[in-house]
């Protein structure tokens, strides 16, 4: 044998290896970590691939529905949601509300393509820390909307978002910057 034990085998010794939400809680502790909440996969996939631009920034999972979206985050912990607002079954401004009231500490941004001037009632009161259109949403965008600068206290600015910033200065700030 090569000295190589697998994970089977390592079982049959006694240990056994640690669930994969206890690996995505740890990166989360040292990263700012991003739950995808959206029905269509090409979003999905483009979130994805923005969020792995920043530094110190992972998908911690991702989901099609509002309700899957609450359940993973309250196993998860994210620090950031992407929320759609059109999600099959509940929408996304009734599952941020859900979402917030077993995770207060998540920001939650809202995303559609919607303009600002058109969005549903309650967007506005729901407790998202903002709102962007999917087209909108860069790096640079979405760490002033969550609070999570690079190396900043710089607070979060309206930007381009339609809907009233709240300020994250609970959490502190990993560093942001694009790789």
């Amino acid at each position: 044998m090569d000295g190589k034990v697998s994970a089977f085998e390592n079982n049959e010794r006694g240990s056994t290896p640690a669930p994969a939400v206890q690996t995505a809680q740890t990166a989360q502790t040292a990263q700012t970590g991003v739950l995808i909440v959206d029905d269509q996969a090409p979003f999905r996939s483009a979130a994805r691939t923005l969020i792995g631009l920043l530094r110190g920034w992972t998908v911690l999972a991702e989901a099609e529905t509002g309700e899957e979206g609450v359940r993973m985050a309250a196993e998860l912990r994210p620090h950031v949601v992407l929320m759609d607002i059109n999600l099959p079954g509940r929408n996304g401004i009734q599952s941020t509300q859900d979402l917030l009231a077993v995770h207060p500490g998540a920001a939650v941004v809202l995303v559609s393509t919607y303009a600002a001037a058109d969005l549903p009632e309650g967007a506005d009161t729901c407790g998202a820390v903002g709102y962007l259109r999917k087209e909108e949403l860069t790096p640079r965008i979405l760490r002033e909307l969550t609070g999570r600068p690079s190396g900043t206290s710089a607070q979060p600015t309206a930007a381009s978002a339609g809907i009233a910033i709240r300020p994250r200065t609970d959490v502190p700030s990993p560093s942001a910057e694009i790789t």
